[in-house]
């Protein structure tokens, strides 16, 4: 009976092993993109005061659309995160390089100024389609340090998906996406400075 019970806890020990994460789980990120910066906000601020996702998303297994009104999660394939957790900081570093200047937060990090501008940022889309293209979708929204707003835009884009392997090269995509969306916001910023300036 003692040798059974200990079979059974050393199999429960071995089973728990590198923090019981089944063999054969690929985990991913959204790491940040070198880009050129397109403007120096070196005396600026920039506060992104919130980044949400659809509930479909808040989830590890990463989400592939398969059919009309059908999504499949891998269980094989999962963030390595949160996932609005990694896009916020990918997010802000993505931003720092655009915009040349340390001074971008989140609510959690920011400086104690009133930032210059408060980003908002709405992700409706971040999933490969059963088109089998992958596609971001999103909604900003900047304000001033205020309050009050200043632009709200729509972000659409989205790319092929070849062969190779499937998720690896989709969150590749989705990582080049993301950083098409963070240089269209600063893009947008460095333009309200410019009016803001003449």
């Amino acid at each position: 009976m003692k040798s059974k019970g200990f079979a059974l806890l050393l199999s429960l020990v071995l089973l728990s092993g590198c923090g019981g994460v089944p063999i054969g789980i690929s985990f991913y990120v959204i790491d940040p993109v070198t880009m050129p910066a397109v403007a120096n906000f070196d005396s600026r601020s920039v506060q992104i005061l919130d980044l949400k996702l659809p509930q479909y998303l808040e989830r590890f297994q990463i989400a592939r659309r398969e059919g009309s009104n059908r999504l499949t999660f891998s269980a094989n394939h999962q963030w390595g995160e949160n996932l609005r957790k990694n896009l916020y900081r990918t997010m802000t570093r993505n931003l720092a390089e655009l915009l040349g200047t340390a001074d971008v937060g989140t609510a959690i990090n920011r400086s104690f100024a009133t930032p210059d501008y408060v980003l908002r940022v709405s992700i409706e889309a971040f999933e490969q389609g059963s088109d089998g293209r992958v596609h971001l979708a999103a909604r900003y929204q900047v304000s001033n340090g205020a309050g009050k707003l200043l632009t709200t835009k729509q972000f659409s884009s989205s790319v092929d998906r070849d062969s190779g392997d499937r998720y690896g090269a989709m969150v590749a995509d989705l990582q080049a996406l993301y950083a098409e969306l963070s240089r269209e916001i600063a893009v947008s910023l460095q333009q309200l400075e410019e009016r803001h300036a003449g």
